[in-house]
């Protein structure tokens, strides 16, 4: 996301079309406010009311200015963080957004980014890896190995340069850190502990990450899983036990819900979620023990008493 957020806008500057680009690192209120204000300094002929904060008199300039101007806001967090920070509709102006969110507060048009297919993938590590080709043995394998995430062949990349390895050796220790039972590290694992604590911080608080460790224990790799499951007594009981207080099939939907919001699984239109692959094995080795067990027993327990057969530990 962010990489195309700045091609889009070194494009429109390199095309003349804007007279200024705002790049914000949106991880946090303090950080936005710290990146208006700042540009509040930075850009000559702003007049502001004193009497107020800089971050909300620049939103006013904006409003105000002629000047066409793009701002980025890059790797928003909460969407409440922009709570009277939007940066305004205008004619002259246009705001891009990356984020993993999907809240509805989120305004304007939403464009969700899939993996990359298999020839954008090759054609990334090709690149990435240009100036040292022999490490491109087994790319194609690694690419899959990744589910073609983007950032996570980034993290890859790096981890290949730095320990002066294959694709193919990359690949191979990845797959000797398939067993749950055994802890492990891999590409996103950071990043997804970070998005995860912020779902666990969404209402109904604490529901998020056990219904990520039993989702992670439910069906093959890219198989869709009822979402009703996921309201029944076992599961429900489960989350009881996991967060200490009593936990009903409506909260259960709305955990799964911050899941949803948070982009770390797809909840679609048939009443299936489906997770990815890659965060699916994570999950698996991230967990303590304790709760990697715990998370298996009811997925065992959920499969004994699957009528459907559509579900499998």
């Amino acid at each position: 996301m962010t990489q195309l957020a700045a091609a889009l806008a070194h494009q429109w500057w390199r095309q003349a079309t804007l007279d200024l680009c705002l790049w914000v690192d949106a991880g946090s209120r303090k950080a936005i406010k710290r990146a208006f204000s700042e540009a509040v300094q930075a850009i000559p002929g702003i007049e502001l009311d004193h009497r107020g904060p800089p971050e909300f008199g620049f939103r006013t300039w904006l409003e105000q200015t002629l000047i066409r101007w793009l701002i980025v806001l890059d790797g928003l967090e909460q969407p409440g963080d922009l709570h009277e920070l939007w940066p305004p509709a205008s004619p002259t102006g246009a705001t891009l957004i990356t984020t993993r969110r999907r809240d509805g507060s989120l305004r304007g048009r939403r464009v969700e980014l899939p993996p990359w297919n298999a020839p954008e993938s090759r054609a990334y590590l090709i690149r990435a890896l240009t100036h040292t080709p022999h490490r491109l043995t087994g790319a194609t394998e690694l690419a899959e190995a990744l589910g073609h995430l983007p950032r996570a062949l980034a993290t890859a990349v790096t981890e290949i340069a730095e320990h002066s390895i294959t694709c193919a050796e990359y690949t191979a220790m990845l797959t000797t850190q398939h067993d749950p039972d055994v802890p492990a590290t891999g590409p996103g694992q950071d990043e997804w502990a970070q998005w995860i604590a912020l779902a666990d911080a969404m209402r109904p608080i604490g529901l998020a990450s056990p219904l990520l460790r039993l989702a992670s224990f439910l069906g093959q790799p890219g198989e869709p899983i009822p979402a009703s499951l996921f309201t029944s007594p076992l599961v429900t009981g489960y989350l009881t036990n996991s967060v200490r207080r009593p936990v009903d099939a409506t909260m259960a939907l709305d955990g799964m819900s911050c899941l949803s919001r948070g982009s770390l699984l797809t909840w679609d239109r048939c009443d299936t979620v489906e997770l990815h692959p890659l965060l699916r094995r994570s999950m698996r080795s991230m967990c303590p023990a304790a709760e990697r067990a715990s998370a298996r027993q009811v997925a065992a327990a959920l499969h004994e008493h699957d009528p459907t057969g559509t579900v499998t530990p």
